[in-house]
């Protein structure tokens, strides 16, 4: 395999606007063989000592969606309705009240490539509880985010299958969430 000389490399550096695309532009490519997915998944079940246990209510907060999202055809609305269905199939109370016991978070990260119409997503469910916690290091009562229950990954499609693409995988993690919630209880 030949390596472009120098010049070409730094041509394509400018062309797609500096270093930092330049390197979300090779991060993509080497997704970009397929619709790829993955993550950090663990198999479904219990928590860890139970930590969803009595839970009776949470707030889902949907993190500020950005242009390449919207080029996607991804949208907050959409995104909350994708968490929403499955927790909406519990007993959980669903609250707008920022001091809810805990907040399910949803953060999508996006990057559209608009030559090829690629969408390449990082997403994020993580279930957070503010609490007051004893620092083991200094013995210190501090307010703290405790993670209760976390899925992310990474994926990529085109722009026209990655709404759906995105839609399967939120849907899924909500699940989970949902089956680990009922196996805390």
């Amino acid at each position: 395999m030949q390596v472009p000389p120098i010049p070409a490399i730094l041509a394509m550096i400018v062309r797609l606007g500096g270093l930092g695309m330049f390197i979300r532009w090779i991060c993509a490519c080497l997704l970009a063989a397929g619709t790829i997915h993955f993550g950090a998944q663990r198999a479904e079940g219990q928590t860890v000592d139970n930590a969803l246990r009595g839970l009776k209510s949470l707030r889902v907060m949907v993190e500020e969606l950005d242009g390449d999202d919207a080029q996607c055809g991804v949208d907050e609305r959409s995104v909350r309705s994708w968490v929403l269905y499955p927790v909406t199939s519990t007993p959980l109370q669903i609250t707008d009240d920022r001091f809810a016991p805990a907040t399910l978070w949803v953060n999508l990260t996006s990057l559209y490539f608009q030559g090829n119409g690629l969408c390449v997503y990082a997403y994020v469910l993580r279930l957070r509880s503010f609490q007051k916690v004893v620092l083991e290091a200094t013995g210190q009562n501090r307010y703290a985010g405790v993670v209760l229950w976390e899925r992310s990954g990474i994926q990529s499609a085109g722009r026209s299958a990655i709404a759906a693409n995105l839609r399967q995988t939120i849907d899924e993690f909500a699940r989970a969430f949902v089956v680990d919630w009922r196996l805390d209880q």
